[in-house]
C-alpha cells in the first residue's frame, strides 16, 4: 500500500512537471504567435501606407494634369472671347459711325 501511495505521489509529481513544461511550451508558442502577428501587422501597415502614398501621388498628378488642361482651355476661351470682343467692337464702332453719318451727314 505504501508503495502504491509512493507511485501515485511520483506520478503526480511527474504530471505536475509535465504540466509545467506544457504550460511553458504553450506560453512560448503564444509569444511566438504574438510576435508573428505583430510583424504581419507592421508589414500590412507599411504596405497600406505605401499603397496610400502611391494613390495620393497618382491622384495629385491627375489633379495637376486636369488643372493644366483647365488653365489651357480657360486661356483659349479668354483669347477667343477677346478676339470676338475686338471683332464685335469694331463692327459696333463702324455701325455707330454709319448711323452718325446717315443721321447728320458727313461734314
Amino acid at each position: 500500500m505504501l508503495e502504491a501511495l509512493q507511485q501515485i505521489k511520483e506520478a503526480e509529481t511527474t504530471n505536475e512537471q509535465l504540466k509545467q513544461q506544457l504550460q511553458e511550451t504553450l506560453q512560448q508558442k503564444e509569444s511566438e504567435q504574438r510576435q508573428i502577428v505583430q510583424e504581419k501587422k507592421k508589414q500590412l501597415q507599411e504596405e497600406s501606407a505605401k499603397i496610400i502614398a502611391e494613390r495620393e501621388d497618382s491622384l495629385r498628378l491627375n489633379l495637376e494634369q486636369e488643372d493644366q488642361a483647365l488653365k489651357k482651355d480657360a486661356a483659349a476661351a479668354k483669347k477667343q472671347m477677346q478676339a470676338n470682343y475686338e471683332r464685335l467692337k469694331e463692327t459696333a464702332v463702324q455701325k455707330i459711325i454709319e448711323r452718325v453719318i446717315a443721321q447728320y451727314g458727313s461734314q
